[in-house]
């Protein structure tokens, strides 16, 4: 994190070094049957952390998201009202609190690896903005993600998008591994 003494405090240090990134969330797809563009609503909590020798920074961001994804590629764009900070002289969860002021601003792309049809791995660039007032800090957090993400349900598009080798689906199979059928 960097230049985020307007969003700790002013006797924060200009750069905090590198730091743990880890996110969560929760999505549904929202796309027509039919569509080659599939468009994800949801929700996202990401947790950053920068460090010096002797004080850890940490913030908690919730956004809410719109992703669109075709060919394996996505772009998520995401705005978080919510946001809650913590300082203090070790790493930790406890003791945050919420920046009232505060409003995030989410852009990542990346590339979607289908696994199996309920399973895919996801490599990511992702940048965070936070704005308290009229200032920005950090300027912006930047992270490299590496995400599983498991489908849950079979929407309307499943036997399109996603199925096994041998499904009475349309195309090819989508994944690398269990090419011939569901494992039992």
């Amino acid at each position: 994190m960097r230049r985020s003494g307007s969003f700790f405090h002013e006797l924060t240090p200009n750069n905090l070094g590198y730091g743990a990134s880890l996110g969560l969330g929760i999505g549904v797809n929202v796309s027509p049957q039919k569509s080659n563009l599939a468009v994800h609503l949801g929700f996202q909590d990401r947790f950053n952390t920068g460090s010096t020798a002797t004080h850890a920074y940490s913030i908690n961001s919730v956004y809410g998201y719109a992703r669109l994804e075709a060919a394996e590629v996505f772009m998520t764009f995401g705005v978080a009202p919510l946001i809650w900070k913590r300082y203090g002289t070790s790493a930790g969860i406890d003791g945050f609190e919420r920046k009232s002021t505060a409003l995030g601003a989410l852009f990542e792309v990346g590339r979607n690896l289908p696994i199996t049809p309920e399973v895919s791995f996801c490599i990511s660039g992702v940048a965070e903005v936070i704005a308290v007032g009229t200032n920005y800090g950090p300027k912006p957090i930047l992270a490299g993600v590496a995400t599983l993400r498991f489908y849950i349900g079979k929407g309307p598009n499943y036997k399109k998008r996603r199925g096994y080798y041998g499904d009475d689906r349309d195309g090819p199979y989508e994944g690398y591994r269990y090419p011939y059928g569901n494992p039992k």
